[in-house]
């Protein structure tokens, strides 16, 4: 049985960004895991490994045919993706 993910990456799709991220990390301090949205040393660098994965799970590459992006990183979008509240975008 094929799963739902990874999703073809559009240059349009608001969803993904800072918002997304910030909102999996307050749910995974909630469930007892470290929060990595207060503030320690490397808080950043595992905020930005935690956006990295959920975006290589997240979408494919078009390029790569039906590949996962196992080699692209956020960082592929266009800048309007990283800042984009998707609260405010869904109303």
């Amino acid at each position: 049985m094929k799963g739902r993910f990874p999703v073809p990456l559009a240059p349009d799709d608001f969803r993904f960004g800072f918002a997304l991220t910030f909102e999996v990390a307050r749910l995974l301090a909630a469930y007892g895991y470290p929060n990595i949205l207060s503030f320690y040393d490397g808080a950043v660098t595992d905020f930005d490994r935690l956006q990295h994965l959920l975006f290589r799970f997240l979408y494919t590459d078009p390029s790569a045919g039906s590949r996962s992006t196992s080699q692209a990183d956020p960082s592929s979008l266009p800048s309007n993706h990283h800042d984009t509240d998707t609260r405010e975008a869904s109303r």
